[in-house]
């Protein structure tokens, strides 16, 4: 019997998506967070895990760590993007540049048609039939919207994320969370980023 791609890619999908969850909730309630250090004129990072949370937490720091392949008795691991001979205290991080991943991001905004007719932008957004797959949305009006997670106004219209919009919420929280495991602080000072945690 065959497998197709896609059934092979399913689990793999699901297990990330349950990471990024976790990575949420922990960052919410400053479980985790990445810092910066500062030696002999290199930059490393690292990703720490909270040594005193409540209880509750700590099956999800369990999991988070499980999934991740990182050692349970550890809470400090060096971030690095090698991916073969890893130590016991370093995590392989290996992403598409931030900027490709906002590219792909601003394909969820809703265009005004008065900036679409006038030529101002391209409309760049995939065909309805595969919109679900940006798990992003940002919503325009010309009115201000009421009680938004995240608003702007730009060339006559606001453009929002709506309040009730927990995946796309999500989504810019973990592109702050990729910022930060770029542009981190030294130890001891405090975070660019505490988590909010996608």
């Amino acid at each position: 019997m065959g497998i197709s791609n896609s059934g092979l890619l399913q689990p793999i999908a699901s297990k990330w998506r349950g990471i990024i969850d976790l990575l949420m909730v922990l960052g919410d309630r400053e479980a985790i967070e990445v810092h910066l250090e500062r030696k002999d004129n290199t930059d490393q990072r690292y990703l720490v895990f909270a040594e005193q949370v409540s209880k509750d937490l700590l099956p999800m720091i369990n999991e988070t760590k499980k999934l991740l392949g990182l050692n349970p008795g550890r809470n400090i691991f060096r971030i690095t993007e090698r991916f073969t001979r890893l130590q016991d205290d370093e995590i392989s991080i290996q992403t598409r540049s931030v900027m490709a991943m906002m590219g792909f991001m601003s394909k969820g905004i809703e265009v005004p048609p008065e900036h679409l007719s006038e030529g101002r932008v391209i409309d760049y957004r995939f065909p309805k039939s595969t919109e679900n797959s940006i798990p992003f949305t940002m919503r325009s009006s010309k009115e201000r919207p009421e009680n938004p997670y995240a608003a702007v106004r730009y060339q006559d219209y606001w453009f929002y994320i709506d309040n009730t919009d927990i995946r796309s919420k999500r989504a810019l929280m973990l592109i702050l969370l990729l910022f930060s495991l770029q542009a981190s602080t030294p130890a001891g000072a405090a975070p660019v980023l505490t988590l909010p945690t996608g």
